[in-house]
């Protein structure tokens, strides 16, 4: 796989490596975001050695690894035969080795070494103290895929406080990056398509490369027997939040919900409210598996953020994967695999993907239409009364007294006038409830408008795929 983008993360490494005195640097982030890809990347001139945790594995053949792995950095297999009693032992016996000279030594999904305790940090602390840190020319990656544990653990405990620590949260590439990774060829709206399935995860987006489509790499990898897709979602869970099936949950909560109020989930999936709920979503938002935003406060309905899920394979994986695991599972799929998902409904998936995109790039738009510098609030708009169904896909509460409302058009043919009257009988609820606040409309749609909606002039704005994607 191709290394594309991280300018920023690679120059951030540089220049940390130039200070003076040893450095504990901790990274974290999603699975197969590339942090160990990014790692080899930005240390490729230093001595790297690599120590991997196993999962689900005990102390003692967390130890026994640790071991193993010592003799193969080192090309001496005497020390694989090392006992250690205690990760004091063996982080004493790595400095042994790397007393002196240049080195990057890499602890690899040290929440898996650590099995989620505080034991090993305690006593790397020791040693870093003591003998590590006599090493100027050391840097120490702590680095893993669970954030909750990087930082609740690691960066917040006591045992590591103040020791030369640098933060490094790894988040997915940007659009421009990500798709450099799906193949040559693509149209902009594949690569789009391409992005709202997978996001910037650059091992997912390499998956789609060698397909004649988008739709195709996706269908392979979603719905034949043993595809990376289908099987995907419990390595991320497993490896970012261990064997918690109340974070499941929430996710397929969310996916099947869409947005909702923290009481609206845990009521509904029978969890009681209170510490240890919250922990959850904060657990969630940390992997940025899920996103919250302050909603719009159109009446006595609306109250508290509202939670939808962020990560774009998770929302295939729940929308699309999971309904249909068990027979992907018997091979139902696997002589016609484009079976599992007409052409409709795999449209009608991307146009929420799609919706969520706008929501997540809300800064974009802003810049797009000229109010940027104006403070708002942003969300789509509900409403489920008797008689009363509203549903607005985007819609700005500006402080200057202007509602921008968005219409989200994400579809092969540009729309015509059949748009207006939906979009009609939404704003008389807006208007209702606003009299005196001035109405912006905008038109987001990848392929434009009809030209008869266009020389109507009835979209103040309409913003198109390239422009939107210019500004991301």
């Amino acid at each position: 796989m191709n290394f594309v983008g991280r300018e920023q993360e690679l120059n951030r490494f540089a220049e940390l490596e130039k200070e003076a005195g040893a450095k504990i640097l901790v990274v974290y982030g999603r699975r197969r975001v590339g942090k160990t890809t990014l790692i080899k990347k930005a240390f490729d001139k230093r001595r790297l050695l690599t120590f991997e945790g196993l999962e689900g594995k005990s102390k003692r053949e967390q130890l026994d690894h640790f071991a193993s792995e010592l003799a193969e950095n080192f090309k001496d297999p005497k020390l694989a035969k090392f006992k250690f009693d205690n990760w004091k032992e063996a982080f004493r016996a790595l400095f042994d080795l790397v007393s002196q000279g240049i080195f990057t030594i890499h602890l690899e999904e040290i929440q898996w070494m650590a099995g989620y305790r505080e034991d090993l940090v305690s006593e790397l602390k020791y040693v870093w103290d003591n003998f590590f840190i006599k090493n100027p020319r050391i840097i120490l990656i702590l680095c893993g895929s669970s954030p909750s544990f990087l930082i609740d653990s690691v960066m917040r405990s006591k045992a590591l406080h103040n020791r030369s620590q640098y933060e490094f949260p790894i988040t997915e590439l940007s659009f421009h990056d990500a798709v450099k990774l799906m193949g040559r060829g693509r149209s902009l709206n594949e690569q789009l398509d391409g992005y709202l399935a997978v996001g910037g995860i650059p091992e997912y987006c390499s998956k789609l490369s060698g397909f004649s489509s988008v739709f195709l790499g996706i269908a392979k990898n979603s719905f034949s027997q043993g595809g990376y897709f289908a099987h995907e979602a419990e390595r991320v869970f497993v490896s970012s939040l261990a064997h918690k099936p109340e974070y499941r949950r929430v996710l397929g909560y969310l996916a099947k919900n869409g947005p909702s109020t923290a009481q609206e989930i845990f009521e509904g999936i029978g969890y009681r409210t209170g510490g240890a709920a919250s922990e959850i979503l904060a657990d969630l938002r940390r992997c940025e598996f899920i996103y919250s935003y302050s909603p719009l406060e159109f009446g006595k309905e609306s109250r508290g953020a509202k939670w939808i899920v962020r990560d774009c394979y998770l929302h295939l994986y729940y929308k699309l994967i999971q309904p249909k695991y068990a027979a992907i599972e018997r091979g139902d799929f696997n002589n016609n695999i484009t079976s599992a998902i007409s052409q409709t409904g795999y449209r009608q998936w991307l146009g929420l993907a799609f919706e969520r995109f706008c929501l997540f790039n809300h800064q974009s738009i802003a810049r797009i239409l000229g109010f940027s510098g104006v403070q708002y609030q942003f969300g789509p708009f509900y409403r489920r009364k008797v008689g009363d169904k509203t549903q607005i896909d985007l819609v700005f509460k500006r402080a200057d007294r202007v509602l921008t409302v968005c219409e989200i058009k994400y579809q092969l043919t540009p729309p015509g006038r059949e748009v207006k009257r939906p979009f009609e009988r939404n704003l008389i609820t807006l208007q209702s409830e606003y009299p005196k606040n001035g109405i912006q409309k905008v038109l987001i749609s990848p392929n434009g408008a009809e030209k008869n909606l266009i020389k109507e002039s009835y979209f103040d704005s309409i913003i198109e795929l390239d422009e939107l994607l210019a500004q991301i």
